[in-house]
């Protein structure tokens, strides 16, 4: 079996700019509908001040202050770019307007710089260690995917799929639900469901890679043999996925392999084998800590 692509950054997608923006825009809705406290100050001025950081880090979410601050009609004036690294209490960016719009979205704006950068921050410390293998999982919070998702990117990781329609991927519940279904064996479902992807990917007329997630080294034989583009191998320790990713790359020409499951900062380290494709974790969105950040007036 001849996997159609052998692509090793198979499992990095470019986040949608506009998702992002309609997200910002419902979050500052939600948030800052009425500012009670402007209102009873009757505040009517211009004002300037700056965001700085109480860490240093890599920022990230630069992009979208600006946008959010340049959609009200604020001028912004960004320090940094991106991925930069910044130390301690260094200004980021700068902002000049009408005092009452800018209170109304200052906090959004922290807010998504703080979660953004604490991604990226982490998911750096994840790369320095295994490079560009580190992925990260579909397990970030509702709605905020695309955030942390671009974040993970910035910090030089792989992004996996942004939704379910990125991709194949063969979860045992899949399987187990197609095996009960045709009441056979979860191997003869397994064997099944990849043919029925591969048909349905060329129906399609374009390509998806399809992954199978696997818990035996009897189940990731199958699923390589089957014609899977990706292995995941699901909670294996770093001996046994090692072990068993040369056993199939030497049988499979062009398979992928992904080890997930139980990785941490501690411990990815002895995951990365050339045999070893992608690393992933849900450790660099579900558990970074954010960025603490502040604004203060000039």
């Amino acid at each position: 079996m001849v996997r159609e692509n052998k692509n090793s950054n198979l499992l990095r997608r470019d986040v949608n700019q506009d998702e992002i923006n309609t997200v910002l825009l419902k979050a500052l809705e939600l948030d800052a509908m009425f500012d009670i406290t402007s209102d009873a100050l009757g505040l009517a001025t211009n004002v300037s001040g700056r965001i700085f950081n109480s860490k240093a880090c890599y920022v990230s979410g630069i992009e979208e202050v600006k946008y959010l601050f340049e959609k009200n009609n604020v001028k912004v004036n960004a320090f940094h770019k991106d991925g930069a690294f910044i130390k301690k209490d260094t200004p980021i960016v700068e902002v000049f307007g009408d005092s009452r719009t800018i209170f109304r979205i200052i906090r959004t704006a922290l807010d998504v710089m703080m979660l953004m950068s604490g991604i990226t921050t982490l998911t750096r410390k994840f790369h320095k260690k295994i490079g560009k293998k580190i992925t990260a999982v579909r397990k970030v919070y509702p709605c905020l995917g695309s955030l942390e998702k671009k974040a993970v990117s910035i910090g030089k990781g792989n992004t996996h799929r942004l939704s379910l329609a990125d991709g194949y991927l063969l979860k045992p519940f899949y399987v187990e639900a197609y095996s009960q279904m045709k009441k056979i064996t979860y191997l003869e479902a397994l064997k099944d469901s990849i043919e029925l992807c591969r048909k349905h990917r060329e129906s399609n007329k374009k390509y998806f890679f399809i992954e199978a997630e696997v818990r035996t080294e009897e189940e990731a034989e199958i699923a390589a043999q089957a014609g899977a583009d990706i292995v995941m191998l699901d909670n294996f320790d770093h001996k046994t996925a090692i072990k068993l990713a040369k056993k199939l790359k030497t049988k499979y020409r062009g398979l992928l392999i992904e080890v997930s499951g139980g990785i941490t900062i501690k411990n990815c380290e002895k995951y990365n084998n050339k045999c070893i494709d992608f690393i992933s974790t849900s450790r660099i969105t579900f558990y970074a800590k954010p960025i603490d950040m502040y604004f203060r007036l000039d």
